[in-house]
């Protein structure tokens, strides 16, 4: 088991994201008005307060999500460096792309308030519809295509080396494999799920597994 109190923390902190991370996409993306919303519709949803306020606190949630995240995933790259050895080359673009995607989180959330916060908190009345259909829009692209295209290469990385080196268990590593597949299709949103259950899955093995020492990874 792990005997660092310290080493809890960043496996602790990947459960935290999953659960700070759903929270704040259902909050923002589950209450956004739609592109193709009339601009009556929209107009009333932002001169809500309530609906103001329930988007800008989801998305909060979103980017308290990524600090988690990157303290998550500082853990695994501890780990993973450790089984990897040196010369690493697959812990690196596992942990830069988890960088990237942390970055895009934390865009994309600022997307979806934009509007809302600028009526909340800038002194802006709300004039008009077009801006904010689509500026608030802007936040799909950045997490789930480029924020998710991040992922696939963290997972891909992150379960090469698993899979080579043991250091947690090789069922993780396949189950990367096929998020990391699926998650070309993350558009839909629906295979983020798989996202969030492999943070959650490795998480829990990390907790699980001893803390590792520096070994030559083993070649295919």
């Amino acid at each position: 088991m792990v005997t660092s109190r310290f080493d809890r923390w960043g496996p602790i902190a990947g459960i935290v994201f999953a659960v700070l991370f759903v929270v704040g996409i259902a909050m923002t993306v589950g209450n956004l008005p739609q592109g193709d919303d009339s601009a009556q519709e929209i107009s009333n949803f932002y001169n809500d307060s309530g609906d103001r306020l329930q988007l800008i606190a989801g998305g909060y949630l979103m980017i308290l999500a990524g600090v988690f995240f990157f303290w998550f995933l500082a853990s695994l790259r501890t780990r993973l460096i450790a089984a990897e050895g040196e010369p690493s080359r697959l812990t690196p673009i596992a942990y830069g792309s988890g960088l990237v995607f942390t970055g895009l989180l934390m865009a994309s959330a600022c997307a979806f308030i934009s509007v809302a916060g600028d009526v909340s908190f800038g002194g802006e009345k709300f004039a008009s519809a077009d801006a904010a259909r689509y500026l608030p829009e802007l936040g799909y692209p950045l997490l789930v295509i480029a924020g998710m295209f991040a992922v696939i290469a963290m997972i891909d990385a992150a379960s090469i080396v698993i899979r080579r080196t043991g250091v947690l268990p090789v069922w993780i590593a396949y189950f990367g494999f096929v998020t990391a597949v699926i998650l070309l299709a993350s558009v839909f949103f629906i295979p983020m799920v798989l996202f969030v259950l492999w943070v959650v899955f490795v998480s829990v093995a990390m907790l699980r597994a001893r803390p590792v020492v520096g070994t030559p990874s083993v070649p295919d």
